[in-house]
């Protein structure tokens, strides 16, 4: 037995460290990496956290992380500054890049300036971002889309000033179908109105295709890029059927840069129109 067992670990061990090594070799790392992917802005860098809770901006504004967040609120004036209120869907290639994260901690960035946010949760798969804000279980966008509440009934304060708040609601049988629906489509129409800024987190757009239709009506795309994680493959073919449907801006953040000895340096262009502007910054 143990023969057999020491010659299966000779076996499967090497196959582990194959797959491990060329999965390494397929993901972001770097500059040079997102540029044979994609000619894209990078509107931002986010440190790695390990906080355990995701309204980090809120709850520790002197953060590195709060400071990521805030400039790439000021950067993504470039992309929505001819919209009255722009509605910015943040999605990932795969699950597990920090969508969600990103989606809470922008829309709180948003709200710190005096504007009206409004945070959703497009994800109807898998709404888990309703758990920051202690509202699991609680009507949201399933429950309005199939008729059963107002739109006032889904709206909720999180106590935050100028953030206000609608979940994902309960996971339907037909959550494409609803993400997708006309009357998904007026809803974001009808809350323009009553916003100054939209932010959706939505559902990993490189692996359904719930939200392809709401992310045609944004303002801007961002494209969460986990450092170390998302594969080279998904995120190309995911920003080409983007780009293929009609979407225009699209930005990309770096999500959950590993520092090295206390500091990472990073050195990207970002193109605004037919402007490039050379940034080289510190987390």
């Amino acid at each position: 037995k143990i023969f057999l067992l020491a010659f299966s670990l000779g076996i499967v061990l090497p196959l582990v460290s194959l797959i491990l090594v060329d999965l390494a070799k397929s993901s972001i790392h770097s500059e040079e990496d997102l540029k044979m992917v994609t000619s894209l802005p990078v509107v931002g860098h986010i440190p790695h956290s390990r906080l355990s809770y995701n309204t980090v901006v809120l709850n520790e504004p002197r953060s590195r992380v709060a400071e990521a967040f805030r400039t790439i609120r000021t950067r993504m004036e470039f992309l929505t500054r001819d919209t009255a209120c722009p509605i910015i869907v943040v999605t990932s290639s795969i699950p597990g890049e920090g969508k969600t994260f990103a989606a809470i901690n922008l829309a709180s960035a948003y709200s710190l300036t005096g504007k009206r946010t409004l945070l959703m949760g497009f994800d109807l798969r898998r709404p888990t971002i309703s758990a920051s804000f202690e509202l699991n279980g609680h009507p949201g966008l399933s429950t309005y889309l199939i008729g059963k509440n107002s739109v006032g009934e889904i709206i909720f304060e999180t106590g935050h000033p100028n953030l206000s708040f609608i979940p994902s609601g309960p996971i339907p049988p037909n959550p494409g179908e609803l993400a997708n629906s006309a009357r998904a489509m007026e809803l974001l129409e009808g809350l323009r109105k009553r916003f100054d800024f939209i932010i959706i987190d939505s559902a990993p757009i490189g692996v359904v295709a719930d939200n392809f239709r709401v992310a045609s009506v944004a303002d801007a795309i961002l494209m969460i890029v986990r450092h170390g994680r998302t594969d080279r493959n998904h995120l190309r073919t995911t920003l080409s059927e983007l780009q293929t449907s009609g979407v225009e801006s699209i930005g990309l953040i770096v999500n959950d840069v590993k520092t090295r000895g206390g500091t990472y340096s990073y050195s990207y262009s970002y193109k605004y129109g037919e402007k490039y502007v050379r940034a080289t910054q510190q987390v």
